[in-house]
């Protein structure tokens, strides 16, 4: 099998694959060397129950789980009304609905799960250039002159994705007319592993519980949903005044 694109999906199904004696390559755009830096990807990605028996299956949760944050409970609120939605692990079993990592670990977890995997290859920087498709096996042409033979293609190259296109797989696409601006906030109190999602009336505002800072302060993932002109958004505050609108949200 080649998997085209080396993101959380194509890394977590390479290592899948591989791990169920598949014989598997990824081909991935990014070298790890730019993709493990703090400053190629901030953002956080929440792991639902069903996602972690996935990155069991493909051997990756045992080196993730202590990079992950697990949220026990949920505070739903809607606008000014006073009423609150809680969802409490302790009213299911325990169970925790889901964790909260950095994509930097989790990259991290799966580059680390590929070096241990004798069938899995890992194939960057490197880019599909061509295609082409025969009755028993595709040939994937890279920019740099190699060609790669497989039973099975899969495109996992994201939204612009050069393989679907290629493909002539159509979409269907619309705009929501929002932007969501996500940052990593540290704060005073803890957050004692609860999730808030607020809709506001620009769009939902959301803060979500992270493992804390290396000397111990509470910090949380903060998705914070805005309508109107992109030239009015708060990503063009300065610091000051960006920090204290986040605050009184």
């Amino acid at each position: 099998v080649i998997v085209i694109g080396g993101g959380l999906a194509g890394l977590t199904l390479t290592s899948l694959l591989a791990a169920h004696g598949a014989d598997v390559v990824c081909i991935d755009r990014e070298s790890p060397p730019t993709t493990l830096t703090e400053t190629f990807d901030g953002r956080t990605t929440a792991i639902s129950w069903g996602s972690r028996k996935v990155l069991q299956a493909a051997g990756a949760w045992e080196a993730l789980e202590p990079a992950s944050c697990a949220i026990r409970k949920i505070h739903i609120l809607d606008g000014d009304s006073p009423l609150l939605l809680d969802f409490d692990s302790d009213e299911v079993g325990g169970r925790t609905f889901g964790w909260i990592a950095e994509n930097l670990m989790i990259r991290q977890a799966l580059y680390k799960r590929l070096q241990s995997l004798k069938s899995a290859q890992h194939i960057a920087p490197a880019i599909v250039k061509d295609f082409n498709v025969g009755a028993d096996v595709v040939r994937v042409y890279l920019q740099d002159g190699r060609e790669i033979e497989a039973s099975l293609v899969i495109g996992a190259d994201g939204r612009q994705s050069f393989t679907r296109e290629w493909m002539g797989i159509g979409t269907r696409a619309w705009s929501y007319h929002q932007r969501a601006i996500v940052c990593n906030a540290e704060h005073e109190n803890p957050h004692h592993n609860i999730a808030v999602e607020h809709f506001r009336p620009s769009g939902p505002f959301a803060t979500l519980p992270m493992n804390d800072s290396p000397d111990g302060t509470p910090r949380s993932s903060v998705v914070w949903t805005e309508h109107g002109h992109a030239r009015d958004s708060a990503l063009h505050w300065d610091q000051e005044s960006f920090d204290a609108a986040l605050t009184a949200r």
